[in-house]
């Protein structure tokens, strides 16, 4: 074996410095991207939550005014945070109550409550208003309960908000 052979066998200083150079910079490009993706899976997952937990609530709030034989707030002067109807249940009328309690919506019917919005976001605006339209040539006066409703998710790294507005008839 000759000796130029002999010193072939290895990697230089220099070799080594340069693959360690390459690697260096993949790895942090490798790492960056995991850490977007991961980022963008949670303002993702936030989205989400929010958008079910709105449209929950609206489903919820609507079921119960639709089935509405009396209102007792908001009234027509001003808006109210608080809905307190009287409906029709499976065993005669009941009282429900919806209002915002420390940032989740509450619905009360007596005896018994629960929270509809889960821990994971936060109501910011709940508003009800109660609209009455007068039809004249009908004779007729149609009353409507306004609903507006605001979430945001509960973790501040996610910031993501929807609100949700509605009108709903009374029967």
């Amino acid at each position: 074996m000759t000796k130029a052979a002999h010193f072939r066998k290895g990697f230089t200083l220099l070799e080594l410095v340069i693959y360690m150079g390459i690697l260096s910079a993949i790895s942090v490009v490798l790492a960056a991207s995991f850490s977007s993706l991961i980022k963008g899976s949670s303002i993702a997952e936030a989205r989400a939550e929010v958008n079910a937990n709105v449209r929950f609530a609206m489903d919820s709030i609507s079921r119960d005014v639709m089935r509405a034989v009396s209102v007792e707030t908001p009234n027509t002067s001003t808006p109210s945070s608080n809905l307190l109807i009287q409906a029709q249940g499976a065993t005669g009328m009941v009282d429900v109550a919806y209002s915002n309690d420390s940032g989740r919506l509450l619905r009360e019917e007596t005896p018994a409550f629960e929270h509809v919005t889960s821990s994971l976001v936060v109501v910011e605006t709940l508003s009800f208003s109660l609209i009455e339209n007068y039809n004249s040539v009908l004779d007729a006066t149609t009353t409507s309960i306004g609903v507006e409703i605001a979430i945001r998710h509960a973790d501040a790294a996610t910031p993501y908000s929807a609100t949700l507005k509605n009108a709903i008839r009374l029967r």
